[in-house]
């Protein structure tokens, strides 16, 4: 099948759409599919970057600009668009889309012209990120869902990554298409197998405990709390590390903040490592630590997982459907600061608990394959082309 794929976001702008694109369009090849990427231009766009996954996908990109409000991502203005010969050529049979900006927008316009359904990903809660828009929350929020609800009304199906997703479109915003729920997979062996020497580059103490967190350095991940944990562990653990894998927008606040707090020799920022390395950060990891309460997923955690590593969460959103709490990990409430701390303790203290879940963690992430990924994906859009 020919499948286009349109998004406002693509390498190396780095996030989860990003990777999830990544993920699927390569599991999709595998499996004997032809997809082109229909994205932004970006400055640091590297031609090899777009040409990794082979001859079996085709990239165009588009003319952009910074967004002013969240510099890592691109607008692309529509009066910006021109040469559509290659999405033409390509006369594609299903168009994914996977953002509901401008580049959705024509992804749904090209499905109208070319009558060729459209699935759209919801993979972003937009109302837990209206903090980025200069209006006010009460209005940002009602926008938010009413373009969700809009747009996803416009497609002929639509993709949750996860039952909380789901349960959010059809019962809050009342959409009315179908809704197939199909997680984000992780590539089989891709986290396992890390050597700790390679990660232990980034550590000036031999012999520490390390906690691990993986992702971007923004507001709405709650670092602040990640933070207030590690001050309290700290002073118990005087071997105890924090590493930093990620960067973002919030990194400049968190350095300040570690100095305020006097941790700067025990919180070290790795900054962005490629995908591909960081199995060597989970081989040195105890455990994964995490606060985020807007997640749609949290393929981190399934990541972390896969290679054995325990999981220390926040009960919220689509989290709570990638961990296995007592077995591969520990959810707990939102808020509870001492409940979390517990159960750090617990997998730092006891190594029993740390070799049970990191068997259960293993196991628990194989539910979780590109090929399951790219099977119900490839379903879903045999059902909208049957329909058409």
């Amino acid at each position: 099948m020919r499948i286009a794929m349109f998004s406002d976001c693509y390498f190396p702008t780095i996030n989860g759409v990003s990777t999830s694109i990544k993920v699927l369009t390569q599991s999709l090849l595998d499996n004997g599919h032809q997809v082109l990427l229909v994205i932004p231009d970006h400055p640091n766009a590297l031609p090899e970057s777009d040409a990794f996954f082979g001859s079996g996908v085709r990239i165009l990109r588009v003319p952009s600009k910074e967004c002013k409000y969240h510099p890592d991502n691109r607008i692309v203005s529509p009066g910006m668009f021109y040469k559509w010969e290659p999405l033409r050529e390509f006369s594609p049979e299903v168009i994914h889309i996977h953002t509901p900006f401008e580049m959705g927008k024509w992804g749904i316009k090209w499905g109208k012209k070319m009558r060729v359904p459209c699935v759209f990903t919801y993979h972003t809660m937009l109302e837990q990120y209206v903090h980025y828009v200069k209006m006010p929350h009460f209005i940002a929020v009602l926008y938010a869902r009413r373009m969700s609800k809009s747009f996803c009304n416009k497609c002929q199906a639509v993709i949750a990554p996860s039952r909380y997703v789901a349960n959010y479109l059809s019962s809050k915003l009342r959409v009315k298409r179908p809704i197939r729920v199909i997680p984000t997979g992780v590539p089989a062996n891709m986290f396992t197998g890390g050597d700790m020497c390679e990660a232990a580059k980034y550590v000036p103490k031999v012999g520490a405990t390390h906690l691990l967190y993986v992702g971007r350095l923004a507001k709405e991940k709650n670092l602040d709390f990640i933070w207030q944990a590690f001050a309290t562990l700290r002073p118990r653990y005087s071997a105890l590390r924090l590493l930093i894998v990620g960067d973002g927008p919030y990194r400049e606040y968190l350095e300040n903040l570690t100095k305020l707090m006097q941790l700067g020799d025990s919180i070290i920022f790795v900054g962005w490592q490629p995908r591909e390395y960081l199995k060597h950060f989970y081989a040195l990891a105890r455990c994964l630590v995490f606060a985020s309460q807007t997640e749609t997923q949290g393929l981190v955690l399934t990541e972390a997982q896969s290679a054995g590593v325990p999981v220390v969460a926040i009960r919220s959103g689509g989290v709570e459907e990638s961990v296995r709490d007592g077995a591969s990990g520990y959810l707990v409430n939102p808020g509870d600061l001492n409940g979390f701390i517990e159960r750090i303790t617990r997998v730092i203290e006891n190594g029993d608990i740390f070799i049970s879940m990191s068997r259960a963690a293993r196991a628990w992430a194989n539910q979780f394959s590109c090929e399951q990924m790219a099977i119900q994906a490839y379903n879903c859009y045999r059902e909208v082309t049957e329909k058409k």
